[in-house]
């Protein structure tokens, strides 16, 4: 069975687990099995701050902007062409599967990473002034700058989950620190309410 499993998995991306195991065949295979239920087991809090990042950040948007704050010239400005651009090609895509363009559908659109860019230093004076106005339940020494830093973080790890790539060999329990902090700071309610829910640090306990 294992060179036929290796087959479906690839030389390539199984050595990373062998290598890891010590070249032993059966440790890989439970090291790549591990590293599967790992993954998934972080989704419920990507998820969650993913969620509670840009239920934050849409409602201002739409305070400065307007209800269709994806069509003002004054946010196009701010965010240049590459933003612009992104916003667009987002609302086309919703209107060609026969939808229509409403902030509630943008919001689910749009990715991460441009909810994360959000919290660039450049949005800072159009939309985070004070940054407490956004996000009231970030405590009162934090900056902008920190919130991105800790949204930045959790998008680097949501890409190499999605791309199906290993993630055992990071600092997971600091990396499952880092999210729960930054829910807590978006959704304090949400962030207490998944914690009992999430099986990802006795998963880490039982590493093959």
């Amino acid at each position: 069975m294992f060179p036929q499993l290796v087959r479906h998995i690839s030389e390539d991306r199984f050595s990373t687990y062998l290598e890891a195991a010590g070249f032993d065949a059966d440790r890989a295979v439970a090291l790549y099995a591990w590293n599967m239920q790992l993954s998934a087991s972080f989704y419920p809090l990507l998820s969650a701050v993913e969620i509670c990042l840009r239920n934050r950040i849409q409602p201002r948007l739409t305070t400065v902007f307007g209800e269709t704050w994806w069509l003002a010239p004054e946010l196009h400005v701010v965010m240049g062409g590459t933003g612009k651009g992104i916003m667009l090609r987002a609302a086309k895509a919703i209107e060609k599967r026969g939808g229509r363009s409403t902030a509630g559908q943008m919001t689910a659109e749009l990715s991460f990473g441009f909810w994360s860019n959000m919290l660039l230093p450049k949005y800072e004076d159009h939309l985070w002034q004070p940054v407490q106005s956004g996000f009231p339940d970030l405590p009162g020494h934090l900056s902008l700058g920190d919130l991105h830093h800790r949204s930045e973080r959790v998008r680097d790890l949501r890409n190499r989950i999605s791309h199906h790539e290993h993630i055992f060999r990071r600092n997971l329990t600091e990396e499952y620190s880092n999210a729960i902090t930054l829910l807590a700071w978006l959704g304090p309610e949400k962030a207490a309410w998944i914690r009992p829910r999430l099986d990802t640090m006795k998963l880490l306990r039982a590493r093959p």
